[in-house]
Parts: structure tokens; sequence; C-alpha cells
């Protein structure tokens, strides 16, 4: 196996990473919060961030008895106080910068066209991928189509007594990856520009966390903020926050990745539901990064441009059944804008699109034509509304470039999808599925131009009339 399980990083300071990790892990499993009496409301409302007002009030439906409230402040309180010894834990190649993102098993083709798409934007970062477990390792995708990528799988440690899964294996990643500066990037979100210059901006060298917002207002329970002993915040500060990529300093910030780590390890029916309450504006690890951040008094800038919806064709971005993917903005050209004045959020038709994130329709190959069935199911047609949407909001033709590589994937990298029993007929059933419809734009461009050309061949050629007789008549009263 020539892809990497977990190993130390080489550093001046050689400290076994996993021997104190286990020690972490082990204390926190000593200090969980008491969940038995958290109770959560079904079928609770939440509003968009353009929505709220000064009187909004904060949603509060989430009940927990003063036992466990007090019992989960104090197993809170106390891993605050212990994090600090535990810096070692986060361990780096000084100075390294590179891309972290979650794959493994089905996700690796994904994973696979989002690299790509990084690349077309001529980043030449290095890409840890990480993986669950050995099961989720394949050679061929690991140690050769991505090596040619500057990208290698990193499985996950694993320990005793601790099950990671889901929405955890990110903190997880970014307790271990060997970068001192990470952008974490979900495996369906598609750079639109290079991030490397991003290290070095005024808004990541301030703060070391720039995250990015979700369309909806902040889910945090004020019992969370009690739980820490903070004021709760005003719903005008920023929005929620949508995970699907974070840019951190884990020197900066190693802190608060230990604290992040706690909340997502306790995050099914704990920390997720303080934070989300029930999902109701996504659900997992979204708000543990800014939550972590803030109970460390840790600086942290959240871009305040709203994320924009791509939808379907007619669709609409008010209504959550036509939205297929979320679209984030220029953290750089926002922090400029914010030290001129403090808005909740900003709405620009200028902003600059930095991220593609393919959330609810995710460009997998090897499933990407089932899942558009759902939002298409009586016809085929472009997932993002019509071309020319697509040119005035990227530029250019970003759906066909995305599709391209998707395409490219599935029929020269066929091995890729270890999941998929007839490999072949999954690039037949793409390339049909696209260039059928490149093939009736392209007629329907040729009609179009045929039809213009036919009416300035006849505007040409229509034989000049004289005018009728009262016409004729009035022209010459007119003299």
């Amino acid at each position: 196996m020539l892809s990497e399980l977990w190993t130390i990083p080489k550093l001046e300071k050689v400290v076994d990473q996993k021997e104190v990790l286990q020690s972490f892990i082990a204390r926190l499993h000593q200090h969980p919060p008491a969940r038995d009496s958290l109770e959560i409301p079904e079928g609770l409302q939440i509003l968009r961030i353009e929505e709220i007002d000064e009187d909004t009030q904060r949603v509060d439906n989430l009940k927990l008895s003063d036992s466990d409230f007090n019992a989960s402040a104090i197993a809170h309180s106390t891993v605050v106080e212990f994090i600090p010894e535990y810096q070692d834990v986060i361990q780096y190649k000084k100075r390294s910068q590179g891309i972290v993102t979650v794959g493994g098993g089905a996700y690796q083709p994904a994973v696979l066209v989002s690299i790509r798409m990084l690349r077309k934007t001529n980043c030449t970062l290095p890409v840890e991928v990480f993986v669950p477990d050995e099961a989720d390792y394949d050679p061929y995708t690991c140690d050769v189509v991505f090596k040619e990528l500057n990208a290698k799988c990193v499985i996950l440690p694993q320990f005793e007594n601790t099950t990671i899964a889901r929405y955890q294996y990110k903190s997880m990643a970014l307790l271990v990856t060997s970068f001192e500066d990470t952008l974490f990037l979900d495996a369906d979100n598609f750079p639109i520009v290079d991030p490397a210059p991003w290290f070095t901006s005024e808004p990541y060298l301030a703060t070391g966390l720039i995250t990015w917002p979700d369309f909806w207002i902040s889910t945090a329970s004020p019992v969370y903020y009690r739980l820490i002993n903070q004021t709760t915040p005003s719903l005008l500060e920023h929005a929620s926050t949508e995970a699907g990529s974070i840019l951190i300093s884990r020197r900066k910030h190693a802190e608060s990745l230990l604290l992040a780590f706690y909340y997502n390890l306790n995050g099914p029916g704990f920390f997720y539901e303080l934070l989300s309450q029930n999902g109701i504006g996504g659900e997992g690890d979204k708000e543990t990064w800014v939550a972590a951040a803030r109970a460390l008094n840790k600086p942290y800038y959240q871009v305040r441009e709203r994320n924009h919806a791509m939808v379907l064709k007619d669709g609409h971005e008010s209504s959550l059944d036509d939205i297929i993917s979320m679209l984030q903005y220029d953290p750089v050209e926002d922090w400029r804008l914010q030290q001129q004045d403090q808005p909740t959020y900003r709405n620009r038709e200028n902003a600059t699109i930095v991220f593609l994130h393919c959330n609810r329709l995710k460009m997998n190959p090897a499933e990407v034509l089932d899942k558009l069935t759902f939002f298409q199911p009586e016809t085929r047609e472009r997932v993002w509304g019509d071309k020319q949407i697509t040119i005035d909001k990227f530029g250019f033709d970003m759906e066909a470039v995305i599709w391209a590589e998707v395409i490219d994937v599935a029929c020269r990298y066929g091995d890729v999808l270890t999941e998929v029993d007839d490999k072949e007929q999954v690039c037949l059933d793409l390339r049909r599925f696209w260039w059928r419809i490149l093939m009736n734009e392209e007629m329907e461009d040729k009609i179009r131009a045929a039809h213009e050309a036919d009416m300035a061949f006849i505007e040409k050629t229509r034989p000049k009339l004289p005018p009728p007789e009262e016409e004729r008549q009035a022209h010459e009263e007119g003299k």
C-alpha cells in the first residue's frame, strides 16, 4: 500500500501525536454532556437571513432539565480548562499549505471531479483525501490517479471506544492533517478561483479562520450560550454557517479545533441539537466551528455576502425544492467592504463567485443521472437553467465544464467507480445525456441563425412597392 495510513508529520519537536490524541479523546470521554432530558419539538420554522430585523426573536424551543444543564455546563468548562494541555495534538509541517477533503468508497469519484475542478483554477496546493478506514482505500484511485494530481489518500486513525462517522470525519481530519494552513472542502464543493492567495490575505492573517454563510439566521439555541457562560449574540451579527468550505490556521486555532472535535464527538443528540435545533437550517458539524472559536474568544471572520442558489429551469431561489447548488463569494473582497460598513449581509450583483457547492445534486459520475431523475422526473435538460444564465453568472459555461469532468472521470478513469458493476454503461449514459443537450442547443442555434438570415434576405430582396393610394394622397397634401 503506497498511500499512507495516518502518520505523524515530521516536526522539529517530535511528539507521539497518536498517543497524545488517544489521551485527549479518553479524557473527553470522561466529560460528556448530560443529554437524557434533551427535547426539541418537530416542525420548527426558520427564517432566511434577509427576512430578519431588530425585532426578530431567536428560535428557543430546546428543553433541557436543570440537572442535565448544570452537568453539561461543568463538563464543558472542564474541557475548555484542560484543552491547552493538548495542543501537541495539532501537529503540522511549518508554513505548509494545503487542501483537505473527505472521501472513500462511493465518494471517491466525486472527490476526483472536485480535485480536477480545483486544478482548472491553476491551483497547485497539495490535497489530502481522508478516508474512514482501510476498506475505503482503493490503490488505483489513491496511488495512481490522485498522485498525478498532487493528492494522496490518508486513512483516518481509529481509537478504542470511539466511533467517528458522517459529519464527524471532518473534525478528525482537521486534527491530524499535515498542513499548517488548511482549506477544508466538502467533496461536492468546487472552487471557481485559485484559493491559495487567501492564505496571505488580510482577513486570514488577522483572524486565522474564515467561514461562509448559509441561507438562514443563526440557529444556535440560547441554552448553548448559557451553557458556555456567554451572552447570546444578536441575530443581526451574521447568518448561520455553511461549512462546505473552512479556511483555518491550525497554528492559531489549535484550541478551537480541539473544542470543535469535542462538539462533534458529542454532536449527535447534543451539540448538533443545541447549535442546529433539529436541523432546521441544516444539520451536522456546520455550526461547530464558529461556536468553538467564539467559546474560546478566538477571532474569526464570516463572509457577509449572502450565499445564492443555483436553481432548476423556471425555478426560484425562494423554493427549497428548486435549489440544486449554492454559490459562495470572495472573502477578501468582502472583508474590504466590511471595514467600511458592517451589515448583517450583503447582496451585490457584481460579487465574485469563488465556490459552487453542489450540495443537493452531487456531481458523482456513478449516481448523478439517477439523482437527477428526482429533480427532473419527466425531462432531461441542463441542471442550472438556460446556458445563458450560467454564462452570465460565471463568465463562461460552467455547467459544460463540470459535465466534461464528470464524463472524463467516468469514461477514462472508470476503475475509480469501485462500487459500480457496469462502468462502461455509466460512461455511455453520461455522454448520451450531455451530448444530446449540446446537440439540441447546437441545432437550436443553427435554426435561430438560419431564421435570422432568412429574415435579412427577405428584407433585402423584398420589392419596394409604391405606397397605397390614401397614403400617397396624404403625402401630397402635406407638401
